[in-house]
């Protein structure tokens, strides 16, 4: 099977939404989109400690409020995944590869299928 393509547009409007959420004090701790391999597609991973705090449900409507001011709209709501910062995927990245800066690219390559990353969990 061929893996779904992650366009430089979804890249960027990722890296967009990243700067309009940290605009408005979202305390964003990871960000990052995540290849699913067994369902072939790509989603924006969110996660934030105001997650807990606010609910998921403040998250996505900023983030639809934000999505809804652009023209082309790369991005739907249903391919970003808002989570807690202590959500057991984000822990997994955490313990699992540590401080991105200390991982390899080759390292990484072997170790996830497919990512592009904003923000890494410290």
């Amino acid at each position: 099977m061929l893996r779904s393509i992650l366009t430089d547009r979804k890249e960027e409007v990722g890296a967009q939404l990243l700067s309009r959420l940290d605009q408005l004090e979202m305390s964003i701790t990871t960000a990052l989109w995540y290849y699913y391999g067994d369902s072939n597609n790509w989603r924006l991973i969110i996660a934030s400690p105001g997650v807990r705090r606010k609910g998921p449900k403040h998250f996505y409507q900023v983030i639809q409020s934000f999505l809804l001011k652009l023209r082309d709209r790369p991005i739907s709501l249903s391919e970003i995944q808002v989570i807690d910062d202590n959500d057991p995927f984000v822990l997994w990245l955490r313990s699992s590869y540590g401080n991105l800066g200390k991982v390899t690219d080759a390292h990484l390559d072997q170790l996830i299928t497919g990512a592009v990353v904003y923000r890494w969990p410290e």
